[in-house]
C-alpha cells in the first residue's frame, strides 16, 4: 500500500498508514485495530493537572501559542462581577419587556439584532469587547457580537420571567412580581430554574457553532473560557 498524499498538498508519509483524519479538520485518530495492538505496549498518559494562579493577571500573552502570526499578540483580561448591578439591570430589562421592546426569533428564542441593541443601551456597564484588534482582522473574521445583551433576553425566558408571544416577549406573573419587588430570594429561585432548563442551547449565540457561517468564513474571535454559558456571566 502507498500512503495517500497530504490533503493540503504536502508529501505523504508512512505515518499516514497508521492514522486517519478528516481533510476539513485537524482531528486525527488511530484505527481501532492498530490501537488495540499499541495500547498494551505504550504507557498510560499522565493524568491532567489543573494549573492555578493566586491573582488574575492584567494581560494574557499569546505570543508563544502555535499558529499565532502576530508576535505582539497580548490581550487584556477583563474581570466582570455582576452582583452589584444585577438588580439594576434586571429591572431595566424587564421594563423593556413590559414595553414590548424585546423581540425574539420564533423558533430559537434568540433576541433580534434590534432587541440586542436596545438591551445593550440599558446595561449598567458596557458589554464585553470580544473583537480582535484591527491589525488581526481580515475579510474572513467574524465578529464576537453581544454577550450580556444577548444573554439577558435568553435568561429572562429560562428563569420564567418572560414568554414569547408572536415573536415578542411578554412578562409572566413571576416577571411582573420581580419587576415590582426584585428580591434576592426570587432571583435565586429563578436561577435554579434556569440551571435545569434544557429548551435552549446557550452555544447558539456563536454563529459558527450553530452553523450560521459556512466554512471557510468561520474564523471566530478566540474567547477564553467561552465554554461557560453566557447567562452565568451575568450573575
Amino acid at each position: 500500500a502507498c500512503p495517500q498524499p497530504h490533503p493540503w498538498g504536502g508529501e505523504g508519509s508512512l505515518i499516514h498508514l497508521a492514522i486517519t483524519g478528516n481533510r476539513y479538520s485537524s482531528e486525527i485518530e488511530v484505527p481501532k485495530t492498530i490501537a488495540d495492538i499499541l495500547r498494551p505496549l505504550l504507557p498510560k498518559p499522565a493524568s491532567p493537572k489543573s494549573a492555578s494562579v493566586e491573582h488574575i493577571p492584567e494581560r494574557l500573552d499569546l505570543t508563544n501559542e502555535p499558529g499565532r502570526a502576530d508576535p505582539t499578540d497580548v490581550r487584556p483580561i477583563h474581570v466582570f462581577s455582576g452582583e452589584r448591578t444585577v438588580f439594576f439591570e434586571l429591572r431595566r430589562i424587564l421594563g423593556l419587556v413590559q414595553g414590548g421592546k424585546v423581540r425574539v426569533q420564533p423558533k430559537s428564542g434568540r433576541p433580534t439584532p434590534a432587541s440586542q441593541r436596545a438591551i445593550a443601551a440599558s446595561l449598567a456597564t458596557p458589554d464585553f469587547d470580544l473583537e480582535l484588534p484591527a491589525t488581526q482582522r481580515d475579510k474572513y473574521t467574524s465578529e464576537g457580537g453581544p454577550v450580556r445583551a444577548y444573554a439577558w433576553a435568553v435568561l429572562a425566558q429560562q428563569c420564567g420571567w418572560c414568554k414569547a408571544s408572536q415573536g415578542v416577549l411578554k412578562l409572566t406573573k413571576e416577571g411582573q412580581r420581580l419587576l415590582q419587588d426584585p428580591l434576592p430570594e426570587a432571583l435565586r429561585d429563578a436561577v435554579e430554574r434556569m440551571a435545569f432548563d434544557d429548551k435552549f442551547d446557550e452555544l447558539q449565540r456563536i454563529n459558527n457553532i450553530r452553523g450560521g457561517v459556512p466554512f471557510p468564513q468561520c474564523r471566530r474571535s478566540p474567547v477564553f473560557g467561552d465554554q461557560q454559558s453566557d447567562e452565568s456571566l451575568l450573575l
